[in-house]
């Protein structure tokens, strides 16, 4: 079940998880995924990324206007470890809506400085919220 957390509780869930990790999102991907319950990304490899662990999300587009809002708190439920050359129509589709030749461009445009592709693994992340913000402008929390 997911929590709703109301913009007069931001403040105080934002004290109570400041050392939380923040996954940004400057695209939303699929018409909406940041929308779902539960969702994906694609990253590079990291450690910082981990089962079990709960991140702050947060949509960040990169157009003139946009603030960045926190959307909510999710917890990554599944990592799956992979090479931009194994990714399948079926992870670029549910992660981005694209086909797998598109969603790969989309990679290697994100990613622009990454020089050996065969070298480099990916993570198929699999997130699901457990608290929603209805809407949370970053800046309103100093961040």
């Amino acid at each position: 079940m997911t929590t709703i957390v109301r913009i007069d509780q931001v403040d105080y869930h934002f004290k109570l998880l400041r050392n939380m990790e923040i996954i940004k999102f400057s695209e939303n991907w699929n018409n909406g995924k940041l929308n779902l319950n539960a969702f994906t990304t694609i990253r590079l490899e990291q450690d910082k990324y981990k089962v079990r662990e709960k991140y702050e999300i947060v949509y960040a587009p990169n157009k003139k206007g946009f603030e960045p809002i926190i959307l909510g708190y999710a917890e990554i439920l599944a990592i799956n470890r992979f090479k931009l050359g194994n990714l399948s129509e079926g992870m670029a589709l549910i992660d981005t809506g694209y086909s797998k030749a598109e969603c790969e461009n989309i990679i290697r445009t994100m990613y622009w400085n990454i020089n050996n592709w065969d070298a480099q693994w990916l993570s198929l992340i699999f997130l699901k919220y457990y608290a929603r913000v209805a809407y949370a402008p970053v800046k309103e929390l100093g961040v």
